[in-house]
């Protein structure tokens, strides 16, 4: 029975913010390229195009580029965990090559209301639009005159085309929302696609004998669960770089035949050449294509996963390092390699076809202009500082903490319409007051950048491990073979090859509006209605034209 006086309410609340573009970014860009025509127009186009696996597919400049970022990151654990390098006669690249970098500039943000009103069902998702209107100040044929960029997490992406699907095809803005181009925002993909891979190379933790990546984790001395569950996301990823880092480490001392002693502290000097030759020895022996293709990799599972998890877990580092750089460039390469992947990763419906799908957009069908203002508002620099980029679905996450932070610390009650009115639209303004006020009472306020660093004595307890096991040079011991772990990429270039020659690849299209659509099927109709006309009427000319032949043959 409900005590009296006491009852709890819950209530779903939407939370955004509004990212201008940068003057100077817009400066160089063509206006006709940015408007809701243009979109519309090449939307359109692509609707017709021939989606093929060679279009999904990484290109070469991708692979070379994916080569290159593996080199940096096994360059990276040598110099930091291995050797010194006592000259500078070769450059030794500890990042990957950039391909298109954001400078970092100061964004322009401003906060909205928090809205009351739910995202996780169509409805709720078109109540959330009359929402920014109402708060936009604008009137919803203004609003819906203009091209708008919304980003948020794949759910939401979902249930927005829902909408638009249920009112195609709409005569006007407003009621198709053909103006919107909804965007899955890059941490949320991210972290669905991380934990995913994380998960397949996890390992049996019942088989103490298996090396998966539980037991490296064990071996390290790190805590860990299985991550089955959407928890804390930044653990997940700092427990991956740990597990990918320390297996370079182990197999660069297995090259330089220092795998069966326990590493010292302090780094060995070594010529900046020798350095160079040992990541390409290391590289080519147990993260290239051939490695993964010997005769030891199909014959003994251990390994083959141990390889296959380098490969997998360095995609996730390399997109996780693009995006702390600011370079959407070295991202769309990754997601391109995510698109085959997750053809054949399990538990990945949406994003097995939603991700493609961005690619193909942003790469392919959008006009060039428009792709740039799409990538340049994936990732900000909230401090405008150099490899402090970060997502802007993040950085709403990040927002949303200091919400519920002020709300549970103000000591003044629950109060919905104080946390809507009050609370959500001041969050950049608390976080500076609360900063002022440590500085002014002698606090020293200092930006901390998160980095892994394993210690000497957990790197020496998994060389251990590693020995016992003779990873680099697994043998059959007492009969046990580990789960092979599937090879997503090549599984996945097999999937897209049969569905294209069986069904096609048109799931992966773009939505095309409706009203275009339906103009384009009255044209075509029209136009066959009038070659029949046409054909009925010549048919009618040429059977008169009979008559009269046969008329004056009996005169």
């Amino acid at each position: 029975m409900k005590s009296v006086g006491h009852s709890s309410v819950m209530f779903h609340g939407t939370w955004a913010y509004i990212h201008s573009p940068s003057p100077k970014l817009l400066s160089t860009l063509n206006p006709e390229n940015l408007t809701t025509e243009a979109l519309n127009n090449a939307l359109h186009a692509a609707s017709k195009l021939t989606i093929t696996p060679q279009m999904i597919a990484p290109p070469l400049e991708s692979s070379l580029h994916f080569e290159a970022s593996l080199k940096a990151q096994i360059t990276r654990v040598v110099l930091q965990y291995v050797a010194r390098p006592v000259d500078t006669n070769v450059k030794l690249y500890q990042h990957s090559p950039p391909v298109d970098p954001l400078k970092p500039e100061d964004p322009n943000i401003a906060m909205m209301k928090l809205m009351i009103a739910s995202d996780n069902s169509a409805q709720g998702v078109g109540e959330v639009f009359t929402g920014l209107i109402q708060q936009s100040g604008l009137t919803p044929a203004a609003f819906h005159s203009r091209l708008q960029i919304i980003e948020g997490d794949l759910g939401s992406c979902n249930l927005f085309d829902s909408l638009r699907k249920q009112r195609a095809p709409g005569v006007t803005m407003e009621s198709s929302l053909d103006n919107v181009l909804a965007i899955p925002g890059a941490s949320h993909t991210l972290w669905n696609i991380a934990q995913s891979i994380f998960l397949a190379h996890w390992g049996n933790e019942k088989r103490s004998r298996d090396t998966g990546a539980w037991r490296t984790l064990h071996a390290l001395g790190v805590p860990a669960e299985k991550p089955v569950t959407k928890k804390d996301f930044n653990l997940m990823l700092s427990h991956i770089e740990k597990i990918h880092e320390v297996t370079l480490l182990y197999l660069t001392l297995v090259v330089m035949g220092k795998d069966d002693r326990p590493l010292d502290e302090k780094l060995i000097p070594l010529r900046s050449d020798a350095i160079k030759s040992l990541v390409d020895i290391t590289y080519n022996r147990y993260c290239s294509g051939e490695a993964r293709r010997s005769d030891l990799a199909t014959t003994s599972p251990t390994f083959s996963n141990m390889l296959l998890r380098i490969r997998d877990f360095s995609t996730i580092i390399e997109a996780n390092r693009a995006m702390r750089a600011g370079d959407p460039g070295r991202l769309i390469l990754m997601w391109q390699r995510w698109s085959v992947m997750s053809q054949a990763m399990p538990k990945l419906p949406h994003y097995s076809k939603h991700l493609p799908k961005l690619v193909l957009l942003l790469q392919e069908i959008l006009p060039k202009d428009l792709a740039k203002i799409v990538k340049s508002s994936m990732l900000i620099s909230p401090t405008g500082r150099h490899e402090h980029f970060v997502a802007t679905d993040f950085y709403l996450e990040v927002q949303n903490y200091w919400l519920k932070y002020f709300f549970n610390h103000s000591g003044i009650g629950t109060n919905i319409e104080r946390l809507k009115d009050v609370f959500s639209i001041n969050i950049p303004t608390l976080r500076y007051l609360l900063q002022s006020l440590k500085l002014e009472s002698g606090c020293r306020l200092v930006q901390q950048s998160h980095k892994n660093r394993l210690s000497n004595l957990s790197i020496n307890s998994y060389l251990r491990m590693a020995r016992s096991e003779n990873l680099a040079r697994p043998e059959d011991h007492n009969g046990f073979k580990p789960e092979a772990t599937s090879d997503f990429y090549a599984l996945g270039i097999v999937k897209l090859q049969n569905q294209f020659r069986t069904a096609g690849l048109d799931n992966f299209k773009p939505i095309s509006p409706g009203i275009m659509q339906l103009n384009e099927q009255n044209q075509e109709s029209n136009n066959q209605m009038q070659a029949e006309v046409e054909a009925n009427e010549s048919g009618n000319e040429l059977s008169d034209q009979s008559n009269e032949s046969s008329e004056e043959g009996s005169n």
